[in-house]
C-alpha cells in the first residue's frame, strides 16, 4: 500500500512540477515541500483507508457470520412455530380427552355410589335373612323335637292300644259297644 502512495506522490510531484511551477510561480522547493506533504497526507490517508477496508472487511465477515447464525435462528424459530402448532392441537385434543375423562369418572362414581347404597341395602337384608334362617333353624329344631315326643307319643298310645284291643276285656265288650253306636246312631 505504501508504493501506491509513493507512486501516486511521485505522480502528483510530476504535476505540480510542471504545471504548477507555471501557473504559480513556485520554486522548485516549494513545490517538493508541499508535495512532500502532499504525500504524508495521502500516505495517512492511504493507511486510514486501508484500515477502514480491513476494518469493513471485518465488519462484513463478521455481518456474514451474523446472517448465518441469524438464518440458523429464524430456521429454528420456523420449526419451532410449526411444533408450537401441533403441541397446541395435542394440547386441545388432550384437553377434550380428558373432559371426557373426567365425565365418565363422574359417572363411574356416580353408579359406584349407588352400587355401594345398593350393596349396603343388600348386606342389610343378607343380615336381617340370616337372623330369619337362624330362627328358623331353632324353630325347626324345637319341631323336630315336638315330633320326636308326638312320634314317641303315637308309638306309645299305639301300643297301648294294641296292648287294649288284644285284652280279654275288651274282646269280651265288644258286643256292648257295637250296641251302644247303634243306640247313639238311632238318636240322631
Amino acid at each position: 500500500m505504501q508504493k501506491k502512495a509513493y507512486l501516486t506522490a511521485a505522480v502528483l510531484r510530476e504535476m505540480l512540477t510542471v504545471q504548477d511551477c507555471k501557473e504559480h510561480d513556485m520554486s522548485l522547493n516549494e513545490v517538493t515541500q508541499a508535495t512532500t506533504s502532499i504525500v504524508g497526507q495521502a500516505v495517512i490517508a492511504t493507511g486510514e483507508a486501508d484500515a477502514l477496508r480491513a476494518e469493513v472487511s471485518a465488519q462484513r465477515a463478521r455481518f456474514g457470520k451474523i446472517e448465518i447464525a441469524l438464518n440458523k435462528s429464524l430456521a429454528r424459530f420456523e420449526a419451532l412455530e410449526s411444533v408450537q402448532v401441533k403441541l397446541v392441537s395435542r394440547v386441545a385434543e388432550l384437553e377434550l380427552e380428558n373432559s371426557g375423562l373426567r365425565e365418565t369418572i363422574q359417572s363411574l362414581g356416580n353408579e359406584s355410589e349407588k352400587r355401594a347404597s345398593r350393596v349396603a341395602e343388600l348386606e342389610l337384608e343378607n343380615s336381617g335373612l340370616r337372623q330369619e334362617i337362624k330362627n328358623l333353624k331353632s324353630q325347626n329344631e324345637k319341631l323336630g323335637k315336638s315330633l320326636k315326643n308326638a312320634e314317641r307319643e303315637s308309638k306309645d298310645t299305639k301300643r297301648t292300644l294294641t296292648r287294649l284291643r288284644s285284652s280279654f276285656s275288651w274282646r269280651i265288650t265288644v258286643p256292648l259297644r257295637y250296641l251302644g253306636r247303634a243306640m247313639n246312631f238311632s238318636k240322631k
